[in-house]
């Protein structure tokens, strides 16, 4: 009997099963790095899509056959917008990143990179009831294991394991990033949605991530992920570094931002703005051409002087411009040599920069207004001047109009059909009676914030439709 307790107690129940469970999750989850090498005729993209095609197949099974037992759980829109973008970032990103380096660096080097993740994990996402000391076995365990990896790892690749050494490490670190990132974040949105069973929510991640590489047929999709990815690191650079910028007066116009509410300090706002430029250019660099990488960097960089100095000084309509770039930056991407022969590249700048300009209007009288000489103006200067609440919703209407117009000649000089046109068409036309609406009231806080939404809802769905129209048309 005594024996009996003493085998309970260090055996609790399910112990046995969770330790068989945890290994045979790490054999497969090791033929991540197995799969490029056994099938090198694949390219990275290709291994990425079936990974997850067969994942979403999988995991929507799960679903149906929980929904035939009757304890199916079906995810709101915004709950199904988190799982697509975790998905993107946690699964196929992550995967497509690893597979990259494993090709340029064969699977040494990123097994022992992508082997840091339990550390940074337990370093970044340590629960503040957690002590230090408690984590110590664990870490120490963790170091062990990536010396006995790292010996390994020197053998191997002095035997010339991969064909570019340096790029297959930075593309390992990058996927590192993305997991880890994922790895929190994941944990934090269920933490904060304990409504959400954390079995159901894999599922729906997996099902994301097999629906966002469903579609076929699109030119390069390498280089699409690829460049999406760098986009996405470069305008998460310039917001932050505009978050940056306007630390003093988010205290009073935005405390909920991350520096103001302390949930970031400014110094490491500042690390992560230069970190996330620092990458996507070399994300350019490596992967497109000089005319792209110089398009880039100059988008970034005049996006950052926007922020620290031209927006107070100049004004809100120096950023439109600004903005259009990063369309430029697209198309320099795949077509370098028509940007300055073709008419095509400015027409999607035009429709660019007359959205942000609308957008920004619109959004200007939502700060605290200043009284000067008995006249209500904005904070900011529309350009040069600051203009009356009245005035900055009038240009942004007048700007959003103009959108709306080029959105629909997009549709015709593009040739992307009623797949593009009609949505757009009514998105714009919603997001054009919500802002008259608020012409009529500049100072309504709350149709302020409603036109505001829509009009980023409206450049959302006419470019998501333009996509769809490429990947089915052309």
């Amino acid at each position: 009997m005594a024996a009996d307790a003493v085998r309970r107690s260090v055996w609790p129940a399910g112990m046995v099963t969770g330790i068989l469970a945890g290994l045979g999750a790490g054999a497969f989850w090791g033929m991540t790095f197995v799969a490029p090498l056994i099938a090198p005729a694949f390219s990275s993209v290709e291994l990425t899509v079936g990974r997850y095609l067969a994942c979403g197949l999988f995991a929507l099974l799960l679903m149906l056959w929980a929904l035939r037992r009757g304890n199916a759980q079906r995810p709101t829109w915004r709950q199904a917008g988190a799982a697509l973008w975790l998905s993107l970032l946690g699964y196929t990103g992550y995967y497509l990143l690893l597979v990259l380096a494993i090709d340029a660096a064969g699977a040494a080097l990123p097994v022992l990179i992508i082997g840091t993740i339990p550390l940074w994990i337990m370093l970044l996402g340590k629960p503040h009831g957690l002590r230090w000391p408690a984590l110590v076995p664990g870490l120490l365990l963790t170091a062990s294991g990536l010396l006995l990896m790292m010996r390994v790892t020197a053998q191997e690749t002095e035997g010339g394991a991969g064909t570019d050494l340096w790029l297959g490490v930075f593309y390992a670190v990058l996927a590192m990033a993305a997991w880890t990132a994922f790895g929190l974040l994941n944990a934090r949105w269920l933490g904060r949605h304990p409504e959400v069973n954390s079995t159901v929510w894999a599922n729906w991640l997996g099902v994301a991530a097999g629906a966002s590489l469903a579609y076929g047929g699109f030119p390069a999709w390498d280089k699409c992920v690829i460049g999406f990815i760098a986009a996405l690191l470069a305008l998460a650079g310039i917001h932050t570094f505009n978050d940056y910028a306007d630390k003093r007066r988010d205290v009073v116009c935005w405390p909920g931002r991350p520096i103001p509410s302390k949930r970031l300090s400014s110094p490491l706002a500042l690390l992560v703005a230069l970190g996330s430029y620092a990458i996507a250019l070399v994300i350019v660099w490596f992967n497109f051409n000089p005319v792209c990488f110089w398009v880039s960097a100059a988008a970034i960089l005049l996006g950052s002087v926007y922020s620290g100095y031209l927006r107070d000084r100049v004004g809100y309509l120096v950023l439109p411009p600004i903005e259009g770039m990063l369309w430029l930056c697209g198309w320099a991407a795949f077509s370098p040599d028509t940007l300055f022969t073709s008419w095509a590249p400015w027409v999607l700048w035009a429709f660019s920069a007359a959205w942000q300009a609308g957008h920004i209007m619109v959004y200007s009288p939502l700060h605290p207004i200043s009284h000067v000489n008995d006249k209500k103006l904005t904070q900011v200067p529309a350009f040069i001047k600051r203009t009356s609440p009245q005035a900055a919703t009038v240009i942004g209407f007048i700007f959003l109009c103009l959108t709306a117009a080029i959105g629909i000649y997009l549709g015709f000089y593009f040739n992307l059909g009623l797949l593009y046109i009609i949505p757009t068409v009514i998105m714009a036309a919603v997001a054009l009676v919500i802002c008259f609406q608020y012409v009529r009231d500049p100072e309504n806080f709350a149709k302020g914030i409603k036109t505001f939404s829509f009009a980023t809802y409206f450049m959302l769905v006419a470019r998501v439709f333009i996509l769809l129209s490429v990947l089915i048309f052309y």
